[in-house]
């Protein structure tokens, strides 16, 4: 019997790639997710910094309106930077959703491929086992034959 033949063996192998572009597409996304949680954590901590460092400024000594002004001026970029960060993180979020979802689009259509494909595998394999029955059976009908 000729061996199995898959005649959209192609289309499989086009899905399994696009599943596994959506794979590396959604690690990216997630990677640069963290990346921006991480930034904003930083922003945070030097943000409470600042705070804390002015705080015991003008516990310690009087501080002259330029000192106040750049303390001020400093917390505003971080303010800011915070801000940004957060609405990237916010873009980011959404992106990551949309990755997954077209994931799971992706895995859904390789799938039913290669649930098409195993179906038909078996269907091979069972008509294998017919041809070889039948082969046996006409085999061993003939050696009857003979020995009678």
């Amino acid at each position: 019997m000729k061996p199995f033949c898959f005649p959209l063996e192609s289309l499989l192998r086009l899905r399994e790639a696009f599943r596994d572009s959506r794979r590396v597409e959604l690690a990216q996304a997630l990677a640069a997710q963290e990346h921006l949680r991480a930034e904003l954590g930083a922003v945070a901590q030097q943000l409470a910094a600042s705070r804390q460092q002015d705080r015991e400024r003008r516990r310690s000594l009087p501080l002259t309106l330029v000192q106040l002004r750049q303390s001020e001026s400093r917390r505003q970029s971080l303010a800011a930077e915070q801000t940004r960060i957060t609405s990237a993180a916010r873009a980011m979020a959404l992106q990551v959703d949309a990755c997954q979802l077209s994931l799971a689009t992706a895995e859904c259509e390789y799938q039913a491929v290669a649930r098409l494909r195993a179906s038909r595998l078996m269907e091979y394999q069972r008509e294998v086992v017919r041809e070889e029955s039948k082969l046996s059976d006409e085999a061993a009908g003939r050696a009857f034959r003979r020995a009678a």
